[in-house]
């Protein structure tokens, strides 16, 4: 599939924090770079960009986690989002607002044993390849247990370089289905995001 891309390729580099899940810690937007004639998303520069925080979490986290997780994060943002990998249906909630995204539950995963790879690769694209969504400037936090097939990385990478998301990935260090361990934070490192391992008990506090 060939996408448009920004010419610049390499979104800016941010301060980054200590961990990413400290309480009311809000990420950064994508900081503001000269416009051009084949910039993607123009409300980063126009100001018309909402600040949204979009959460993809692994259905194999219960439910007390995940809302450990929520309250952790900032209510600051002008819209939210929920993305579920590996979740029974497939579904993802859009233009929230704090309580919605706050409040929608998670569902069962698809797959109850520990071996089968993860689909968050496909569902993290197809987030961001939502016409109406226009995902500029968003703030991507991705909450990984199970591990996908290492998988082409060339049009996620396009999708996240082209809508200047700001990209975070924290991965549990009790990871199901397979052992591709660093294939998350590849990608991170190649758009200037965050990646971290960690117990989930240090995820965030009370979990």
């Amino acid at each position: 599939m060939s996408l448009p891309i920004s010419r610049f390729d390499d979104p800016p580099s941010v301060d980054p924090p200590t961990h990413p899940l400290i309480p009311n810690f809000k990420f950064p937007k994508s900081a503001n770079v000269p416009p051009s004639n084949d910039v993607i998303c123009p409300e980063l520069w126009n100001q018309r960009a909402e600040d949204v925080l979009v959460t993809a979490y692994s259905t194999d986290f219960n439910q007390r986690f995940i809302d450990n997780v929520r309250e952790n994060m900032s209510r600051s943002y002008d819209a939210y989002a929920n993305v579920y990998l590996d979740g029974k249906p497939y579904f993802m909630q859009t233009d929230a607002t704090f309580e919605q995204w706050y409040k929608d539950p998670i569902p069962p995963p698809t797959s109850p044993d520990s071996e089968t790879p993860s689909n968050a690769l496909e569902m993290i694209q197809n987030y961001l390849y939502i016409p109406t969504e226009r995902p500029c400037g968003h703030a991507l936090v991705v909450l990984i247990k199970r591990l996908p097939e290492v998988e082409d990385d060339s049009l996620l990478l396009a999708l996240i370089k082209r809508a200047h998301v700001n990209f975070n990935v924290i991965i549990s260090t009790s990871t199901l289905g397979t052992d591709a361990k660093s294939f998350w934070c590849e990608i991170a490192s190649k758009v200037n995001g965050l990646c971290f391992f960690d117990e989930e008990k240090n995820f965030v506090k009370n979990s």
